[in-house]
């Protein structure tokens, strides 16, 4: 009876020491970080309208300008010009307003909101070598030089393929 009960503690305390080694062998094991991939794409819309076509066009104010004869110096005209503001819109993603005489806008470039797509993968390297507690059928040598096969309960270190 005390040889059992000897054999049982013998078996838990190899059993917990088992269960500790391979606790610290997987927290500080060769596999080093854990590689991280991560993929990000920018994506911007831009509209581009190479010439626009104004909606509206409104007379903001008049003035007038001086225009001095050079053949004669007592001789001034004033000439009326108008001040315009001509609106420019497509649609509902922008509105232009250009203004002054003889207004005429050129091209117009319209940013729409960045979108970024972020996608992250963890890859997780499995470990090939672990150490820890075994249950099967193992080959023995016994004490009279025989090979016989039993049951097995052990501790060791396995390799996954």
């Amino acid at each position: 009876m005390k040889k059992t009960a000897a054999f049982a503690l013998v078996v838990l305390l190899l059993l917990g020491v088992t269960f500790l080694l391979g606790r610290q062998v997987g927290r500080n094991g060769k596999q080093g970080p854990v590689p991280v991939i991560s993929d990000t794409l920018y994506v911007r819309d831009t509209i581009r309208i190479p010439t626009p076509h104004y909606v509206k066009k409104e007379i903001v104010d008049t003035f007038l300008v001086p225009v001095v004869d050079t053949l004669r110096q007592r001789d001034t005209l004033f000439v009326q010009v108008h001040k315009e503001q001509k609106k420019y819109t497509d649609d509902s993603t922008y509105t232009a307003y250009v203004s002054g005489y003889r207004p005429s806008l050129d091209s117009i470039d319209i940013y729409r909101n960045t979108k970024v797509i972020t996608n992250t993968v963890t890859v997780k390297i499995p470990r090939k070598w672990n150490f820890g507690v075994q249950v099967g059928v193992g080959g023995m040598y016994t004490l009279d030089r025989k090979i016989a096969a039993g049951a097995y309960v052990g501790y060791g270190f396995t390799y996954n393929f």
